[in-house]
């Protein structure tokens, strides 16, 4: 059986392989044109199917593997005549620039490494292997890792918004450190990642994180967590390793979210959230107490109206 693209179960063609997650979606595979579908191993699956039906642990996961191969991420080709690369950088194998790319001194460019047209590697900056780059970024004070993914318009290692402020005048103080970001990180178009003010700005292994993020000086964020759109980190945030932040929400400064807590979208938390809860609303509260919040609001409105 020859696979000739991949598609949604909704709209798989002929030729295509697809995937299902859970039971209510099992329902489609009998209506599906793909010609193969990845199925949970235990899902009880419909009569019907005209697919071949391969059951694995994770088919998303599984059905990522296979996209990548049928749509790699889109690299520069070569080393556009408009690049400008200081004397003293180092480029590695392969190494491709867009239109316009600017690479300062002392920068380190690893092996098949693509930045895209117009954007900027500032002085000292390594990039490790097999990093793509998209157009118009700016990279300055960072060690990047490898096979890390940055979107179009990021910004990493501006300085933070560190000023001593008094009623004589606000005072810029110096941002004295740098952004360092591990392997397999996905940057999302037009976010933010200031440079530490003294301490480094940490950016663990395999961390996603959405378009339109704001991430402050000195935060230091574990492997595996997720950062959704528009989310901001004030100063001195520490996010555990596999916590998820929800979409909009925002992090006062100096506070630790714990290992796989939950931040449910557009919730402000201002306090420390331990490992493995799940908070919500604004100011951020345990997410039973603010649904038990929110049926006594009900119930004292409820008998409100009945006065």
């Amino acid at each position: 059986m020859l696979v000739e693209d991949v598609a949604p179960i909704e709209s798989a063609r002929p030729g295509s392989l697809s995937y299902v997650e859970g039971r209510r979606f099992a329902d489609r595979i009998a209506d599906s044109a793909a010609a193969v579908i990845l199925v949970p191993q235990q899902l009880e699956v419909p009569p019907g199917s005209r697919a071949l039906l391969i059951r694995c642990r994770h088919p998303k996961l599984a059905f990522a593997e296979v996209a990548r191969h049928f749509y790699p991420p889109e690299r520069a080709a070569g080393i556009h005549p408009s690049a400008v690369i200081d004397g003293s950088a180092r480029l590695g194998d392969g190494v491709s620039l867009g239109a316009h790319v600017t690479v300062g001194a002392g920068a380190e460019i690893g092996d098949g490494v693509s930045i895209g047209p117009g954007s900027t590697v500032g002085h000292g900056v390594a990039i490790g292997r097999d990093t793509v780059v998209g157009n118009g970024c700016s990279i300055a004070f960072a060690l990047i890792g490898e096979r890390v993914r940055i979107d179009s318009g990021a910004r990493i290692g501006e300085s933070g918004f560190g000023w001593a402020m008094s009623r004589e005048g606000h005072k810029w103080v110096p941002q004295l450190g740098r952004v360092i970001i591990g392997n397999d990180v996905y940057v999302g178009a037009n976010t933010t990642i200031d440079r530490g003010a003294g301490p480094d700005t940490v950016i663990g292994n395999g961390v996603l994180i959405d378009n339109l993020v704001q991430i402050g000086h000195n935060v230091t964020i574990g492997d595996g967590a997720i950062l959704a759109g528009m989310v901001g980190l004030a100063g001195s945030v520490k996010i555990g390793a596999y916590a998820l932040v929800g979409a909009g929400a925002g992090v006062a400064d100096h506070v630790e979210i714990g290992e796989g807590a939950m931040i449910s979208a557009r919730s402000g938390i201002m306090d420390d959230v331990p490992a493995g809860e799940r908070w919500v609303g604004l100011p951020g509260v345990p997410s039973r107490q603010f649904w038990r919040a929110q049926m006594m609001i009900k119930r004292l409105l409820k008998d409100k109206g009945k006065r």
